[in-house]
């Protein structure tokens, strides 16, 4: 279960219109709220990209509501019916986008009685100032072509590298697993879960061979069938390393305190 946070939701959902055309996807509508990590403007449409533009399946959404994947898609139809939200198709499940979505406030426009320093500060600004301070003004004014291409940009090389590390994973776990060539969506979900954790995919692989290669099956039918008992296991030895090293390091600086003393 994630650590639970509070997330806006704006007061214009509270409506006949809305209750009737979402009806019984609003869960699914509040979990892409909730996963909205930024915003855009695209022309008159403000756009919230889920989980920075990560591929997500059904079956993610599924493990967090309680409800069956089934569901989970009847639902997601439903509001891309009522363009609630936008999806894009890639290798292992959708990039999702909340129209029209308010998650975030946006910046309030400068007044436009600007008194005369004011006026003359905003007349010298040189076009070599500051990318950060003119990222914000592009933030207030909307974003330009070249905004949006960085950003659809940016989201394909997430998508690219999200998906060639699933793929890395999910070759090493069929490979050492050597029993069938297809993950089960509970597999996919766990694969997910771990490239969450920003755990070196090099690491990750070298645990998963560690992992099975210390595994001590009682008979035949005794084998590692789930990605999630991998899932455990890498996260367990991570931690216990990179606990380990914190401690050396603790050590090494204690030591050389002493040999400066």
């Amino acid at each position: 279960m994630p650590e639970p946070f509070y997330f806006p939701i704006h007061s214009g959902l509270l409506s006949p219109e809305h209750r009737e055309q979402i009806g019984a996807a609003i869960w699914e509508f509040i979990w892409f709220i909730s996963k909205t990590t930024k915003e855009f403007q695209e022309g008159d449409e403000r756009l919230g990209i889920v989980l920075g533009g990560k591929p997500i399946k059904h079956a993610e959404i599924a493990i967090d509501l309680g409800v069956s994947e089934s569901t989970v898609k009847n639902h997601v139809n439903r509001l891309k019916k009522y363009k609630y939200i936008e999806t894009k198709r890639a290798p292992y499940g959708e990039i999702y986008y909340v129209k029209n979505s308010k998650k975030f406030k946006p910046k309030r426009q400068a007044r436009n009685g600007l008194s005369l320093n004011e006026r003359k500060v905003k007349n010298d600004l040189s076009e070599t100032r500051d990318r950060q301070n003119f990222t914000e003004r592009q933030t207030k004014n909307g974003l330009c072509n070249k905004d949006i291409k960085d950003i659809k940009k940016e989201e394909e090389e997430v998508l690219m590298i999200n998906s060639s590390d699933f793929q890395k994973i999910a070759d090493k776990f069929i490979q050492r697993r050597a029993k069938g060539l297809v993950l089960s969506k509970m597999d996919e979900a766990a694969i997910y879960r771990l490239l969450e954790d920003h755990i070196p995919v090099d690491k990750v692989l070298f645990l998963i061979d560690k992992i099975f290669d210390e595994y001590k099956p009682k008979h035949r039918l005794d084998y590692i069938a789930k990605f999630e008992y991998v899932e455990k296991g890498v996260l367990d030895r991570y931690h216990k390393e990179k606990k380990k090293a914190s401690n050396l390091d603790a050590l090494d600086e204690i030591a050389k305190k002493y040999e400066m003393e």
